[in-house]
């Protein structure tokens, strides 16, 4: 009986940990281009209106002027569903355009090139007073049914 007890919940542990090896996926998210179809664009020839044909609707363009265009892609693989995702590939196309409308430049981008943005931890204090926890949750006891004071000086 012992041993029949031990194998099933060997058997229950190696299903359990195939299971999750299992749901290895690899996604690829935004624009994937493929370098033969990047390379069907010629500099100086090719229009805004022939890339948008030949490689779609950009992922973003440049905020201040709209003569740069990014297609943005990743690869990924997660290999336990609820764990972050591995990043196998990241990669940006940067088209630039001149004032014709032509492509002027491309370039690409890897993993290597991307640059760590730390984010500031500190709040902006706002004007008026800060109520704590208690003013908060006991803040409108006894005040349901009175005038505001706005509506009493009308």
């Amino acid at each position: 009986m012992l041993h029949t007890k031990r194998s099933s919940s060997l058997l229950a542990s190696l299903f359990l940990s195939f299971s999750l090896l299992g749901c290895a996926q690899v996604d690829v998210h935004g624009h994937h281009i493929d370098p033969e179809t990047l390379d069907t664009i010629e500099m100086g020839k090719t229009t805004k209106e022939e890339v948008v044909e030949i490689l779609g609707t950009p992922a973003s363009v440049a905020t201040f002027q709209d003569n740069t265009w990014y297609y943005i892609s990743e690869k990924t693989r997660r290999t336990v569903s609820f764990m972050k995702p591995d990043v196998l590939e990241s990669r940006t196309v940067i088209l630039s355009f001149d004032d014709k409308g032509r492509v002027k430049d491309i370039q690409e981008k890897g993993a290597q090139d991307k640059k760590v943005v730390a984010h500031v931890g500190r709040s902006t204090p706002t004007a008026g007073r800060s109520f704590g926890f208690f003013e908060q949750l006991l803040g409108n006891v006894g005040r349901l049914g009175k005038p505001d004071q706005d509506e009493l000086e009308k």
